[in-house]
């Protein structure tokens, strides 16, 4: 358990970390009548990275992390923007 645990907190605040977050949010919504959504998944880890005890370059550094893994989900989740416009012209 304690390796596992220190595996965490290694990854803490990498764009995978937070796509791995985010995507299990999204599968808790499948089974979990009182889950969070992908958007609210999102606000609570931003207002977790915000509380941090960290110095304010690592706070940036892991939101814009977030942010990429936001995007990261919302398309896998919705599609992406390409192939919407190549559904167009078929």
């Amino acid at each position: 358990m304690w390796k596992k645990t220190m595996e965490v907190f290694k990854l803490y605040g990498t764009v995978n970390y937070f796509i791995e977050r985010l995507q299990t949010t999204i599968m808790n919504r499948l089974v979990i009548e009182k889950s969070l959504s992908l958007e609210e998944g999102y606000t609570k880890f931003k207002n977790d990275i915000q509380k941090l005890d960290e110095a304010k370059e690592v706070k940036e550094a892991y939101l814009v992390n977030l942010n990429k893994a936001y995007e990261i989900v919302n398309e896998r989740v919705g599609g992406r923007k390409e192939d919407e416009l190549l559904g167009m012209l078929i």
